[in-house]
């Protein structure tokens, strides 16, 4: 992962530059954190055009390192006026990593968003009117996303609430099989991707080949090793079984569960939301719910779910023929269960 793909989403300008020796070394939250630090003042306003929405990939995105196929955005959040890096599963991290990007960068802002699509291949990438995708959910976002580029790309896409720069808003992505609709949902980032008018950005890794590491036995033997340690731990099994929501009594326990806007620690009614009664209600309905599902591509953890309604539809179907009310964090939450942190 040699180059930076930078977006000026005013002028529409595209180029692509070589990383130098230090960026090199930085990838995901890291990278975002040095960009921000050096080309963002402090005090820009996040929805206006001195904001950066920064999309990186891990240093070890298309390996076969377990779990380092995730990908982190950034920016400086419309929400908490801080800096802000919210990180998220799926099949678009591994395949902006096999086009050799460590990151990408959208720049200031224009007049009149619009409804644009950001479209990265290997030989070229261009920013396409998309006024059929305005004001659509995330979840049929990613559908016509997928029919319209194919099965074989990763999406990032926002919803109406981005669309309008709604402080909460999320940016969402999905799996290689379109399956799990999985979203990165801290800061409002969101709204800034909804401010630089672009609604989705499509990797087309067609024709790409993964980089040739350094050291592939080394490398190899490395991911072995580290699989080998985490099966191992009695912890993997737990998150297998019950998913994220494993940790959730723990932190009640503790008195360190974000409740009611943190301004409590624990949660009267934490054992109707637990681990133990997520799975058993998964088993119970069966149906299209599942658990036990990798968010990225290799996980061994796989501790991902997708929960379904009784009759053992996910809710997403249910929404799917409604309003834009169903966007986001509700149908979100509905496939995908994450933990309380």
């Amino acid at each position: 992962m040699n180059s930076i793909l930078r977006v000026n989403t005013r002028s529409g300008e595209i180029r692509t530059s070589t990383c130098t020796d230090e960026e090199r070394g930085w990838g995901g939250r890291s990278f975002i954190a040095h960009h921000l630090l050096a080309h963002t003042d402090p005090a820009c306003e996040p929805l206006g055009r001195g904001n950066h929405l920064v999309i990186a990939s891990g240093l070890l995105a298309d390996t076969p390192v377990t779990t380092a196929g995730r990908l982190s955005i950034g920016g400086k959040s419309p929400l908490t006026g801080g800096t802000k890096e919210a990180n998220v599963g799926g099949a678009a991290g591994r395949r902006m990593a096999r086009l050799g990007l460590k990151a990408v960068i959208l720049e200031d802002a224009p007049d009149d968003p619009g409804c644009r699509l950001l479209v990265i291949r290997r030989d070229r990438s261009e920013l396409v009117d998309a006024p059929d995708l305005a004001r659509q959910d995330t979840r049929a976002t990613l559908r016509k996303l997928r029919e319209r580029f194919g099965g074989d790309v990763g999406a990032l896409c926002i919803g109406p609430a981005g669309e309008m720069k709604l402080t909460a808003a999320v940016l969402a992505t999905t799996d290689d099989t379109g399956v799990q609709l999985r979203v990165a949902g801290r800061g409002g980032l969101g709204a800034v991707m909804g401010s630089k008018g672009i609604k989705a950005v499509v990797f087309d890794d067609a024709g790409s080949r993964p980089e040739e590491p350094f050291d592939r036995k080394a490398l190899s033997a490395a991911a072995r090793d580290m699989t080998a340690i985490l099966r191992a731990d009695p912890k993997t099994d737990n998150r297998h079984n019950l998913g994220t929501p494993a940790v959730l009594m723990l932190c009640n326990a503790l008195g360190i569960l974000p409740t009611r806007n943190f301004r409590e620690g624990r949660f009267e009614h934490a054992e109707a939301i637990s681990g133990e009664m997520i799975a058993e209600l998964i088993d119970k309905r069966g149906g299209e719910a599942r658990r036990g599902l990798p968010c990225v591509h290799g996980c061994i953890i796989a501790c991902s779910n997708v929960f379904a309604d009784p009759s053992g539809r996910p809710r997403w179907l249910r929404c799917s023929t409604r309003t834009s009310a169903c966007w986001g964090p509700t149908s979100a939450l509905a496939t995908s269960t994450r933990s309380p942190s």
